[in-house]
């Protein structure tokens, strides 16, 4: 790829354990590997991690309840309560909502609106003034 573009004395090649980079002139390296292994490798680590940290529920719901004769209803409400459990344990940080005074909306019914048109006559004077008036 770069050697097409530089002629073969400018570019140096080195071999690494993950693939090949080139330095042109001398200083610049350039990886050719692209970070797609390094992707998927994070995403399945991070996917292993969450089941691990889920499988516990998991486990102590199948146990206590049969899942397929619970409300869903109820299903949703024993999840909901070992949410926090879990949000402790990823080490998460809850987001801070701030509360407006006085939300845009009921800022907007505050203020009246005056829908009256004015109307504007132009009189011309027959005495001939430099002047336009307008009133």
């Amino acid at each position: 790829m770069f050697r097409e573009q530089y002629p073969h004395n400018k570019v140096q090649q080195m071999r690494g354990a993950r693939g090949r980079a080139y330095a042109i002139d001398g200083g610049i390296w350039y990886s050719v590997v692209s970070s797609r292994m390094d992707q998927l490798h994070l995403f399945k680590r991070d996917l292993k991690i969450q089941v691990r940290r889920w499988k516990q529920y998991a486990t102590m719901m199948r146990q206590n309840k049969n899942l397929m004769d619970i409300n869903i209803d109820a299903l949703y409400n024993i999840l909901k309560q070992n949410q926090g459990d879990v949000i402790d344990a990823m080490g998460l940080k809850k987001k801070t909502i701030m509360v407006t005074y006085e939300p845009l909306a009921l800022i907007a019914e505050k203020i009246k609106v005056s829908k009256r048109k004015e109307k504007v006559f132009v009189s011309s004077d027959s005495e001939g003034s430099d002047a336009d008036d307008f009133s």
